[in-house]
């Protein structure tokens, strides 16, 4: 916890529920609703904007 900032580390923790869903599906053979797909992908989305945000708009200023 040292090494890197609170707020690098502390988005990664919405992924526990993610995780527990994709556990229970996979190990248990759950089912998932539509509803939590959505729900989990927009966890992603959401993770993926915190942490590349910056790189993914610095990129596609470029590529205009």
């Amino acid at each position: 916890m040292h090494r890197y900032p609170t707020a690098m580390t502390s988005p990664f923790a919405v992924l526990i529920p993610v995780s527990v869903l994709a556990s229970g599906a996979l190990f248990l053979g759950e089912g998932l609703a539509p509803l939590q797909v959505g729900g989990a992908l927009l966890v992603f989305a959401g993770l993926v904007e915190n942490v590349y945000g910056q790189r993914l708009r610095a990129w596609i200023r470029r590529a205009r």
